[in-house]
């Protein structure tokens, strides 16, 4: 059985896509008829998103194995093997290396964040009073701060995070493919 695994990778990616819109989508609405509702849906957009991007870069992963002839084994291959290729002279990566680099530093909070989320929910909902109507509240959708492998990382709002995250992962993986294929 042959794999298309630049077809999968960008399967994927539409995935990906398809869960940031309804995670954008539900930060927004006002269609829930709880906070603990839109909480519910957010997390699990948002966590889905994250994860589906996780196993992008393991196909990516697949993909540049396949086509570089890097010779790592397949089964259990994770996009941090392929980072850990770029470092070796006599593999040639050397055109896309910068590009691997990029997505590794973008990937290391996708990482931490994804195996955190196994074990517990890390979106909130934080209330803070407006200071100049003591009556009224705005909620910010959080992501909780957290640590993985002695690493700290510090709470932030899911949107601002979303729209940062916009710029990285979901560009720079459709430029390596184009690359490799």
């Amino acid at each position: 059985m042959v794999i298309d695994y630049e077809k999968d990778v960008l399967f994927k990616l539409q995935c990906a896509e398809y869960h940031y819109n309804n995670c954008l989508g539900a930060t927004v609405s006002v269609d829930f008829n709880s906070l603990n509702e839109k909480l519910i849906a957010v997390s699990s957009e948002f966590t889905a998103m994250m994860l589906t991007y996780q196993s992008s870069l393991d196909i990516l992963a697949q993909l540049i194995n396949e086509k570089r002839n890097l010779g790592l084994k397949e089964n259990r291959l994770y996009f941090s093997d392929v980072y850990t290729v770029i470092s070796n002279p006599d593999k040639v990566l050397s055109d896309i290396a910068e590009d691997i680099v990029q997505i590794h530093n973008n990937s290391i909070y996708l990482r931490a964040y994804c195996n955190t989320s196994k074990h517990r929910n890390l979106i909130y909902i934080s209330n803070n009073r407006l200071l100049y109507k003591q009556e009224h509240s705005v909620e910010y959708l959080t992501i909780d701060s957290f640590f993985r492998n002695s690493t700290e990382y510090p709470s932030r709002l899911l949107q601002t995070f979303l729209l940062d995250f916009r710029n990285h992962l979901p560009k720079l993986i459709p430029a390596v493919i184009a690359k490799v294929t």
